[in-house]
């Protein structure tokens, strides 16, 4: 009998994502076949190990700088998505807060997540652009390629399932 049980319709498996390797799960039940002196209930149990999906892993892969001038700065944070998995990473949504050299330059919330293959990687582009008045600083360090601090937290939705997301990190700027 096939059983389809989604992991997002499973009670707290964030919390079990990446801490096992294998769930066990037991299927119980009876199966009612009709013989010619009426239905005769026979039970029927199952018991397995079960192997959790791995996490993807989410890694500052830089910073490019699309332009500079004297008012601002606009550059792409690459946002790597890694798929430890054997199976593809669906289409998802990124919720997010990004702050550069301490200063909050761009937040979305339900930006796209491109499907990542088994196995692999892919990156996203973070589009940002930095006022040179309000950024000060981290934007003439990114200007001059310097290391800057990034922070990006949120949140990330995969298959379903909400993933926290932390990633931090001192990221020298390229051209």
């Amino acid at each position: 009998f096939p059983v389809r049980v989604r992991y997002q319709d499973v009670p707290g498996i964030v919390s079990l994502l990446g801490k096992r390797e294998r769930l066990p799960y037991r299927l119980s039940g009876t199966v009612g076949v009709r013989t010619p002196f009426g239905v005769v209930d026979l039970p029927l149990s199952h018991e397995d190990r079960l192997r959790l999906p791995s996490l993807p892993a989410f890694a500052l892969e830089g910073i490019s700088i699309r332009s500079a001038s004297f008012t601002e700065v606009a550059v792409d944070v690459r946002l790597r998505v890694k798929n430890p998995n054997a199976f593809a990473l669906p289409l998802g949504k990124l919720d997010y807060a990004l702050a550069i050299g301490g200063a909050h330059v761009a937040s979305a919330a339900g930006a796209e997540l491109a499907p990542v293959a088994g196995g692999a990687s892919a990156v996203l582009a973070i589009p940002v652009k930095l006022d040179v008045a309000s950024a000060g600083r981290a934007a003439a360090d990114l200007a001059r390629g310097a290391e800057v601090q990034v922070d990006l937290t949120g949140s990330a939705v995969v298959a379903g399932i909400p993933l926290p997301l932390d990633v931090r990190g001192k990221i020298p700027a390229r051209r």
